[in-house]
C-alpha cells in the first residue's frame, strides 16, 4: 500500500511547544500596529488643534473688521484689543496683530488687519517646527 503525501505534518514528527503556542501573536500584531494608529490619531487632533486656531483667528480679525468699521473714531489701540478679546479657547500670547490704516482719496479710510499666530504641536515630534497660521480682514471707515 502507498502512502500519499498530503502537504502536512506526518504523526511520526512532532511540533515544538512554543511553535504550537498562539498566546501571544494578539500581543505581537497590536505592537505593530499600536504606533501607527497612535501616529495618526495624533496628526488628527493636531490637524483639529491647528483647524480650531485658525478659525478663532480670522473670526477675532472679522470682529476687529466690523468694530473699526462701526466706530470711525476708535484707535489702533482699540480695534488691537477688540481683537485680542475675541479669541476663544485658545491661547493669544502666541497672537501677533497688525493694524494699517489706508485713506483712499475719496476720503475713506480702509482698515486692513493682519493677525500671525505662531501654533506649537502638543508633543514635539522629530524638531517640526512651529507653523505660523495667518488671517487678515479689511474694512471700511
Amino acid at each position: 500500500m502507498m502512502r500519499m503525501y498530503s502537504g502536512g505534518i506526518t504523526s511520526g514528527m512532532r511540533m515544538p511547544a512554543f511553535c504550537r503556542a498562539e498566546g501571544g501573536a494578539t500581543a505581537v500584531e497590536f505592537a505593530i500596529t499600536a504606533p501607527i494608529f497612535l501616529a495618526f490619531l495624533y496628526g488628527i487632533l493636531e490637524l483639529g488643534r491647528a483647524i480650531l486656531a485658525l478659525g478663532m483667528m480670522t473670526y477675532a480679525v472679522q470682529e476687529g473688521s466690523r468694530y473699526a468699521s462701526a466706530h470711525t473714531a476708535s484707535s489702533v489701540a482699540q480695534i488691537k484689543s477688540v481683537v485680542m478679546n475675541s479669541f476663544v479657547g485658545i491661547d493669544t500670547s502666541p497672537v501677533t496683530v497688525a493694524v494699517t490704516p489706508t485713506a483712499m482719496p475719496d476720503g475713506t479710510t480702509v482698515v486692513r488687519l493682519d493677525a500671525t499666530y505662531n501654533f506649537q504641536p502638543l508633543v514635539p515630534v522629530l524638531g517640526v517646527a512651529p507653523i505660523n497660521l495667518n488671517a487678515s480682514s479689511s474694512g471700511w471707515r
